[in-house]
């Protein structure tokens, strides 16, 4: 199911007056699964839209829901043997009794839905259906009243991480062709390109996942400043910070600065990325740029 339609149809879901509106500071959500190794973040790019919650895998693949709730919709094959899986192939809508419904996606064939879950009983198994390369479970938190996918970090107990984001690469792009920045380089352009990072995260070793927070100074002007805390479907495009995912990333992920303006002679950039845990990162690097630009 393309992420506009599943958001339109949550938006739909009836919220009764005298419900209670849980606030954020006093939720209690467990992880879906025993043991989550994240591997794929809150807000990373999609090629055309943003990751609208977070992928995990867990060795005994059993998803539980965040809290006790509702079951509020679900697609499964067995309900449907005669349709294609949607994006999110097999996937459940708890309600949990507030603002927040919790989303879960790519579940295995064997799911026998029930009409209300308790608080740590299973609701299904991970599994590989719908737009999905492998066994795992995507899920997302979202907030039906301010049409906000929420940082399923800021909710969940965290998870113990003390590696900051690697800054790999910089880059401009200049037609289809990309050039790789380096400290102390020199380099002649005919416009001001839009600035590339190539950025990652990881926690353990093998992951290559977003940032929460990632700002951006070129010659002492802040370029970008962005939290990757939500992400609003209330318009026809979802944004992060008011910034649609085009303008945001590039076609290969890497985060894409507009909006730079380059000097003659020499150009600084100061980045500095953060995980939701507060590892951060500081890189600093300086290059000789020629404008041959045409007024």
């Amino acid at each position: 199911m393309p992420i506009n339609n599943l958001f339109s149809y949550v938006r739909a879901l009836a919220v009764p007056v005298a419900l209670v509106i849980l606030a954020f500071t006093h939720v209690s959500f467990r992880w879906p699964a025993d043991n989550p190794v994240i591997t794929s973040s809150f807000g990373e790019s999609r090629g055309d839209h943003f990751h609208d919650g977070m992928d995990v895998i867990s060795s005994n693949r059993t998803v539980y829901p965040v809290a006790s709730g509702d079951l509020v919709y679900y697609w499964n094959k067995a309900r449907f043997p005669f349709d294609e899986y949607p994006g999110m192939g097999n996937y459940f809508i708890v309600d949990h009794g507030g603002e927040i419904v919790s989303i879960y996606g790519h579940l295995s064939d064997a799911v026998i839905p029930k009409s209300r879950y308790g608080e740590g009983e299973a609701i299904g198994s991970m599994g590989n259906t719908g737009h999905s390369m492998a066994t795992h479970l995507h899920f997302t938190l979202y907030n039906r009243n301010g049409k906000k996918s929420i940082n399923p970090y800021s909710l969940l107990p965290r998870i113990e991480d003390a590696k900051p984001p690697v800054h790999i690469a910089t880059w401009f792009r200049i037609g289809d062709r990309y050039v790789q920045l380096r400290d102390k380089g020199n380099y002649r352009i005919t416009a001001h390109h839009p600035l590339l990072l190539e950025i990652t995260d990881t926690i353990s070793k093998r992951e290559r996942l977003g940032v929460y927070k990632l700002a951006v100074q070129i010659n002492d002007r802040t370029v970008l400043d962005v939290e990757f805390n939500e992400i609003d479907s209330s318009k026809n495009i979802l944004t992060v910070g008011g910034i649609a995912s085009q303008d945001l990333f590039d076609e290969k992920g890497y985060y894409r600065i507009a909006g730079a303006k380059y000097v003659e002679g020499e150009n600084r950039i100061k980045i500095t990325a953060t995980d939701f845990n507060g590892n951060r990162m500081e890189n600093t690097l300086s290059f000789s740029i020629h404008l041959d630009i045409r007024q």
